[in-house]
């Protein structure tokens, strides 16, 4: 490796991290530890070896180069919103974690905490809505960085057994990171065994694309479990989200969802070709205390079609599922079950789903390897 593939990087400090220990063979951060600087570009293939880490700003994965992260790496993130990995357009990420030894990206000063840092963000080459390509809000010294093209094949790398936790800084109320952000990300790419937990904004957002993530959970959002738009066209699997009350939500946010698919880039392109159009299958969303303002919000000419997905939990939601078009075009479709309480019917327009109290979604226990992580940290207790 040469100096200018990671700037700043593999220097020793000595940082205290609070955690414990999960078995002989994986260890979350904990007690003082040495460990290397994360910061700079990546211009070239770089394999980052199983260890600790301490992110103390923005790597930035270049074209042409693939980050490779081993099982059992466990990266812990100062605070702020330029605290982020980002994919560019033409690189790649191979995030190789197990079941039993997953890659951990987190909070350098515990668990549970919001929006502490950025997050994961991958730019792709596949299809998006109303454009050839786009530049992300990634950041604003980040103009330089697209997504979208022509390839639906697109390849920006695997990712399998990765934890996410708390994700989403945000820089302004509009300018905000999620947990994992796929920004035209293509069906090339493999993403499996993911788990985004307390994220300060959504946890999983696709903007357009192809990808077709599979057996994902979302632990505790401050916005949306998961959110769809700007033209995405995969489908998602096996997906168990959570969804937990919070004091930002009793500050009168509105179209709070457990999960929002908008047809194209809020509103901007009305009539574009190319609107969202996606696929949940097995999925099964949960809410605990106080619900969001939606089950399942679709808008702007966007369409969903559900297969064995499954609302269940204590709360409430103010409308279970919603569309809304001013052509009347967004549409949800498939097979549904629910247990939740919805304060009031609202229109069928565009709604063909059907309800069946046999229909169940996704198990709980696909994820038990994130489940052990989230346990460890003293909060499961407090949920």
């Amino acid at each position: 490796m040469t100096n200018h593939t990671l700037s700043l990087l593999v220097s020793a400090v000595l940082i205290l991290l609070a955690g414990c220990k999960m078995d002989p063979d994986y260890t979350l951060p904990g007690g003082e530890s040495s460990e290397a600087i994360l910061l700079g570009d990546i211009t070239e293939d770089f394999v980052l070896s199983t260890g600790r880490y301490h992110l103390e700003g923005t790597v930035r994965v270049r074209r042409g180069a693939t980050l490779t992260i081993e099982r059992g790496t466990v990266i812990g993130s100062m605070p702020g919103f330029d605290k982020y990995i980002l994919v560019e357009q033409g690189a790649k990420i191979r995030i190789l974690g197990t079941a039993e030894e997953p890659v951990v990206l987190c909070a350098d000063k515990g668990y549970d905490l919001p929006g502490y840092w950025g997050g994961l963000i991958i730019n792709g080459n596949a299809p998006i809505c109303g454009a050839t390509h786009r530049v992300a809000e990634v950041d604003e010294a980040e103009r330089d960085q697209y997504y979208g093209g022509d390839d639906p094949y697109d390849d920006s790398g695997e990712i399998h057994y990765l934890i996410i936790d708390s994700p989403g800084a945000s820089l302004t109320a509009d300018v905000e990171h999620n947990g994992l952000t796929l920004n035209g990300v293509g069906s090339g790419t493999e993403i499996d065994h993911v788990a985004i937990l307390s994220s300060g904004d959504d946890g999983l957002e696709c903007f357009g694309g192809t990808v077709s993530p599979h057996t994902i959970l979302v632990r505790g959002a401050e916005d949306d479990l998961v959110d769809l738009t700007d033209g995405y066209r995969g489908s998602i699997s096996r997906l168990y989200g959570i969804y937990y009350s919070s004091e930002s939500r009793e500050r009168g946010e509105e179209n709070l969802c457990l999960i929002e698919v908008d047809g194209n880039l809020d509103g901007r392109y009305p009539d574009a070709a190319g609107m969202t159009s996606a696929t949940i299958t097995d999925c099964t969303l949960e809410v605990r205390g106080k619900g969001p303002d939606y089950g399942l919000f679709v808008r702007r000419g966007g369409a969903i079609d559900l297969s064995r997905c499954e609302f269940l939990g204590s709360g409430r939601v103010g409308q279970l599922l919603r569309c809304e078009s001013e052509e009347g075009r967004s549409t949800i479709t498939g097979t549904y079950s629910s247990r939740l309480t919805a304060s009031h019917p609202g229109s069928m327009v565009g709604i063909t789903a059907q309800e069946s109290e046999q229909i169940t979604g996704c198990d709980l226990s696909l994820f038990d390897w994130a489940e052990r992580y989230y346990q460890c940290t003293e909060v499961a207790d407090q949920r």
